[in-house]
């Protein structure tokens, strides 16, 4: 079945490669990517539903702090549109890539028994991943992932170019979704608007 091109909106650059990722691995195409942090993400994702009336729309931004996703979901879109698929990453994109846990693993060069087999139950899963960096063998990942001695910055400064190669070049979201049940529910979404054309 022939489904247009998706356009999305998600929070920023890691985002979208691990959406496009999803797509390909959907088989479908993305449109324009519209990138907002919050609160322009929830201002947006309201405009865009309206777009969703008459195409396919797909939304993504992280649970963070907050309860539930569900919860969060409602108060940011309480009346979808019939073609706008909203997602919310439990607690972060950060999770769904941690969900691949022997290929992260692999890349931080560091032992997968370091890798908490429950992504989803991390209150800060970027802190998280960062905290393994500073185990890795690897200068390269470390020095990219690990905010040097002082640097006020949470994160080293590659950590988006690093973090989006390992989510376009190696990251399975086939095999992270044991790991992850809200990747799971995002993927077969484009699954089913793959198959079906609608989500």
């Amino acid at each position: 079945m022939y489904v247009p091109p998706v356009p999305c909106l998600v929070e920023g650059t890691l985002d979208e490669v691990v959406v496009r990722k999803l797509l390909d691995t959907s088989a479908l195409e993305p449109a324009a990517f519209y990138l907002e942090s919050l609160p322009a993400f929830k201002t947006r994702l309201k405009a865009f539903n309206q777009a969703a009336r008459h195409m396919s729309w797909f939304a993504l931004c992280d649970l963070d702090d907050d309860d539930c996703a569900p919860g969060r979901a409602r108060d940011f879109l309480p009346d979808p549109a019939s073609g706008m698929c909203f997602r919310v990453a439990v607690r972060a994109v950060e999770t769904w890539l941690l969900a691949d846990r022997a290929c992260i693993a692999r890349y931080l060069r560091i032992s997968s028994d370091l890798i908490d087999p429950d992504p989803e139950r991390l209150p800060a899963p970027k802190s998280h991943l960062v905290s393994l960096a500073r185990r890795s063998r690897s200068r390269s990942i470390r020095e990219g992932l690990v905010p040097a001695e002082g640097d006020s910055r949470t994160v080293g400064p590659e950590y988006t170019l690093l973090m989006s190669e390992f989510a376009r070049e190696r990251w399975n979201p086939v095999r992270a979704v044991t790991r992850s049940p809200s990747l799971r529910r995002a993927l077969v979404r484009f699954q089913t608007l793959a198959e079906t054309g609608q989500w």
